[in-house]
């Protein structure tokens, strides 16, 4: 009887310990979706939602991002998606983020292979730069959004203005 105790005071205490990392982890997605998630020009940033959807995104882009899952449910680093606005559910493009800077971004098989939204397998940091490169303006810049949830861009300096 005591060992069966014991054994259900584990049980309970694990159970504990993973809701308080599930409430722990929602909070964290909260706040990344406010500090990265963002649209424009047909094109969207997404953070990822779960464990299971980085190792769907691996699979599906067949790059390493699996690796990365325990580490982004710890909290250690930040993973982000680059989506078409069309077809927000399918892999275009993964993103490690570091705060505001962009650790590393790839799609498919890293860019050594081909694929129909990359047939030349330029690097996503070039070949979506009209998008991305606003897009990390505006998360440097604080991620400021407007009164109905919408990005605020920051001013763009204009050359040769006195």
């Amino acid at each position: 009887a005591r060992l069966a105790r014991e054994r259900a005071e584990r049980d309970a205490e694990e159970r504990e310990r993973l809701r308080l990392r599930k409430i722990s982890f929602q909070k964290r997605i909260e706040k990344l979706r406010a500090k990265y998630e963002y649209s424009a020009g047909g094109y969207l940033i997404r953070v990822a939602e779960s464990a299971e959807e980085i190792i769907a995104e691996g699979k599906a882009l067949s790059h390493c991002v699996a690796g990365y899952a325990e580490r982004y449910l710890d909290g250690a680093l930040t993973i982000v998606f680059l989506r078409s606005a069309s077809a927000p559910d399918k892999p275009l493009v993964t993103i490690e983020m570091d705060g505001g800077f962009l650790v590393q971004a790839h799609g498919y098989s890293n860019e050594r292979k081909p694929c129909p939204e990359n047939p030349e397998m330029r690097s996503p940091r070039k070949l979506y730069a009209s998008f991305l490169d606003p897009w990390l303006a505006w998360v440097a810049a604080g991620s400021k959004r407007d009164k109905q949830g919408r990005p605020k861009m920051p001013l763009q300096k204009t050359a040769g203005a006195a």
